[in-house]
């Protein structure tokens, strides 16, 4: 069954109007191509395949249109060849018409004919060298040629009866000839312009389908570096997953629609799907909907990690249960192994609750508030951790520096005056010799001070080399002036 659309955008119909020759169909198909592939993808993002070929697509569009034009500046340098080889043949035959002829009407009956010939004779030669373009185009131009014959007949019907009578009133040959004349570059100066216009159009359009291309190569530019993004994420993501459970078989889901982006499988334990977001800003609803679906669909749980932000509505290791199914949510996570342990440790521990409750009471399962409160207890769990990994941290800076301040000087004067050994607990200086760290990082400080030390004491020792050089080089000359002035004497 064909449907019928209307067109009521304003801009749209001005733009059809202003150029014919473009098929409606043709550049709706178009579109709707374009359209389907940026719609159609299983991910919400396009392959860098697909990208190359909406391209290709486009670029092959404008350079058909480029073409065109070439031909058709071809075609108006043949217009004006033809016409122009037709000049003097076109105005010997009126002249021949007029000398030769008594009555008006016969004579003008025989130039209009002529004419008429003429343009035939043009329009024929042009549309036998005009390219095949597609048949609207085609159509169109003869049109326009057509229309324009006609204006030029009565026209130079009209000119040609002014030039009857300036015959009855004078024999002037010469200016007989250069009306003739002006009457063949009026029609040469119409055809040209026709075709001028139409080929103006054309370049319109090209001009239109160039943006168009720009435009599209620039969202296929970025498009292109957030699928790398986003791939590179992934890879690291692996590797960490790879590390973290070098016993699981981790398995890249990517390409596969409504699976996330990696699977793990273990013996003896759950499934794993793990989603992957590495965004500037927070994950938005729509990639946490897709991850429930995509959970749904698999019936598996699943742990959607965060890179380098937060995820909209969901506190960091919030667990919600749907279908079943285990879902945890994890913020900042850097790719951090200890972090993602923490999830999946959350998941092993909740799943083997729930596969208990379910098999002891044949189908009962664990309420919502019950559900509730283990969600709490385990945020506050992963929180004190959070806390107890900082304090240690902390703890451990401290020691080391409470440990640095351990020193006896006197005991290390002593017992260095009297045995060698002992200078092995210390740090020399290689460059000064003298200094001697407790420490490899105050050595290493000392080294940094006593290496700009050395390299000024050289530059200064160098300029000082250079001064006495020169004072021996000035006294030698004193020496020799006062000899010679001896010898004068």
């Amino acid at each position: 069954m064909t449907s019928k659309y209307i067109l009521k955008s304003e801009k749209a119909i001005e733009f059809y109007n202003k150029n014919p020759h473009i098929d409606f169909d043709n550049i709706n198909d178009l579109f709707v191509d374009m359209i389907q592939k940026l719609t159609s993808t299983v991910q919400s993002t396009i392959s860098v395949n697909e990208l190359k070929v909406l391209l290709r697509n486009i670029s092959l569009n404008v350079k058909s249109i480029d073409d065109t034009i070439t031909s058709n500046n071809q075609i108006s340098k043949m217009t004006y060849d033809i016409i122009n080889n037709q000049k003097e043949f076109y105005v010997n035959e009126i002249k021949n018409i007029i000398e030769n002829k008594d009555e008006n009407n016969s004579m003008l009956t025989l130039i209009n004919e002529t004419n008429k010939a003429l343009l035939d004779k043009t329009m024929y030669t042009l549309m036998e060298q005009y390219p095949k373009l597609n048949e609207s185009m085609t159509k169109d131009l003869k049109q326009l040629l057509y229309l324009q014959q006609n204006e030029i007949i009565k026209e130079n019907q009209r000119i040609f009866v002014e030039i009857l009578d300036r015959q009855d009133k004078t024999n002037d040959n010469s200016m007989m000839e250069k009306i003739i004349q002006d009457s063949y570059q009026g029609m040469y100066n119409k055809i040209h312009e026709t075709m001028n216009n139409y080929y103006d159009k054309i370049s319109e359009t090209n001009h239109s389908f160039q943006t168009i291309g720009k435009d599209f190569q620039s969202f296929l530019e970025k498009q292109k570096n957030s699928t790398l993004k986003g791939k590179e994420s992934e890879e690291k993501l692996e590797n960490c997953l790879v590390t973290a459970f070098s016993h699981a078989e981790i398995i890249n889901q990517s390409g596969k629609p409504q699976s996330c982006d990696y699977l793990m499988i273990r013996n003896e334990k759950p499934d794993i799907l793990f989603e992957n977001k590495d965004y500037a800003n927070n994950v938005p609803n729509e990639e946490i909907k897709k991850f429930i679906r995509d959970i749904e669909y698999q019936k598996k749980h699943g742990i959607l990690l965060s890179q380098h932000s937060g995820v909209t509505q969901k506190f960091d290791y919030q667990i919600d249960i749907h279908d079943g199914n285990i879902m945890v949510y994890v913020h900042f996570v850097k790719y951090d192994e200890s972090k993602i342990r923490v999830a999946v440790n959350i998941i092993d521990h909740l799943h083997n609750i729930i596969e208990t409750s379910m098999g002891d009471t044949k189908g009962m399962h664990i309420s919502m508030e019950d559900l509730g409160e283990i969600n709490k207890e385990y945020l506050t769990f992963i929180g004190q951790k959070k806390s107890l990994i900082e304090i240690t941290k902390k703890m451990h800076t401290d020691q080391l520096k409470a440990i640095e301040h351990f020193e006896m000087p006197k005991l290390t004067a002593l017992l260095n005056s009297k045995f060698t050994n002992v200078e092995q607990l210390t740090y020399k200086c290689e460059i000064c010799g003298k200094y001697s760290a407790k420490n490899k990082r105050a050595l290493t400080t000392h080294q940094n001070k006593c290496r700009k030390k050395m390299m000024k004491l050289q530059k200064m020792k160098l300029n000082e080399e250079n001064i006495e050089d020169l004072n021996n080089l000035i006294d030698d000359d004193n020496v020799q002036s006062n000899e010679s002035s001896g010898d004068e004497l």
